[in-house]
């Protein structure tokens, strides 16, 4: 019995080009050289569709996009997702939300999702391997968001987590702080990797110590984690002066931590977040943050995806967005 419905993966086969190809010939033809497009019409008339009036009522032709990131519940990624929506949007795709914490090598669970509804392209914000990458590109168009490989052969879109950390920690040096701790995140991570690089040798260009005890990664952006190694640091008499932190969550935790042995902020302690998320200017007081343009960053993945997918085979684009320190009451005295 003939099937009645063709799929992209079949044409993709027949004519020897990748499934987000044979997408384009469908939906965006301006974008495909013309004997790419002959590939692909000869393969559907070779499996009897046939696109001579445009009609794609035999083929699954809406272009779809999967955004995989670590997990749905962090605040951090909500801005990534809705800027990657609304990018999806104007070039005409769907996107869907893969949620997963990738701990290992093992790219062929996602792969074979990708497969399975023909995925125009994917956009990692997960920290993954290059042989991950390279697993996942042979089934569609990669790019990764936030996290990304050094000297990849993959488009990214980031920041420079190493400058933004200095400079959170060149201002409380600047406060008069001498005594900071540093509350990270899980060391996977290559943010975590590179805010520790930056507090390090903003710590050592102003000649004061790094002390051992006081550096914690937290092994999830949890609030009740870093609450509990906040009150660990501020329970000694020799405590820290000021905390930079890796998120504004945690930096709210610390807040929290300082009240609880009756210790005001920033008078006391100084704190600094990251992120400028909408809770860091509604704590009491207010948090002095690394915002960093996350919905921007969401966008431009898929930006960066489309054009990756239009043009194969072009040199990778590497993006690093703007951050800029929100001085607020946590570090101010004034």
């Amino acid at each position: 019995m003939k099937k009645s419905k063709t799929t992209i993966l079949e044409i993709a086969d027949q004519a020897g080009v990748s499934p987000a190809t044979v997408s384009r010939v469908l939906n965006h033809r301006s974008l495909v050289k013309a004997d790419t497009i002959s590939k692909v019409e000869e393969a559907m008339r070779t499996l009897g569709y046939s696109s001579g009036s445009g009609n794609t009522s035999g083929i699954d032709n809406v272009p779809v996009i999967i955004l995989n990131i670590p997990d749905t519940n962090t605040i951090f990624y909500h801005e990534i997702v809705r800027g990657a929506k609304q990018a999806a949007k104007t070039h005409d795709c769907h996107i869907i939300i893969n949620e997963a914490n990738l701990r290992s090598d093992d790219a062929e669970p996602l792969c074979k999702l990708a497969k399975r509804i023909q995925a125009f392209g994917l956009v990692m914000v997960n920290s993954v391997s290059e042989s991950f990458l390279s697993h996942l590109s042979s089934v569609c168009p990669v790019v990764q968001c936030c996290e990304h490989n050094d000297n990849t052969r993959f488009s990214y879109v980031s920041i420079d987590d190493y400058s933004a950390a200095k400079l959170a920690a060149d201002h409380l040096i600047s406060c008069g702080c001498k005594k900071i701790a540093f509350l990270n995140g899980p060391s996977s991570y290559k943010y975590s990797r590179e805010r520790y690089r930056g507090f390090l040798d903003s710590m050592n260009a102003a000649g004061l110590p790094v002390v051992d005890r006081w550096v914690c990664p937290v092994p999830d952006v949890s609030y009740d984690l870093a609450l509990a190694s906040a009150q660990r640091l501020l329970d000694d008499q020799d405590r820290p002066d000021a905390f930079v932190t890796v998120s504004d969550i945690l930096a709210m935790a610390v807040i929290n931590a300082a009240s609880h042995y009756h210790l005001t902020v920033p008078d006391d302690i100084m704190v600094t977040g990251f992120d400028n998320i909408a809770i860091s200017k509604m704590m009491n007081p207010t948090i002095t943050t690394v915002s960093q343009p996350r919905y921007q960053m969401g966008y431009t993945a898929i930006e960066l995806l489309c054009d990756t997918v239009a043009h194969p085979g072009s040199n990778p684009r590497c993006i690093n967005m703007n951050t800029e320190l929100i001085v607020r009451a946590s570090t101010s005295k004034n």
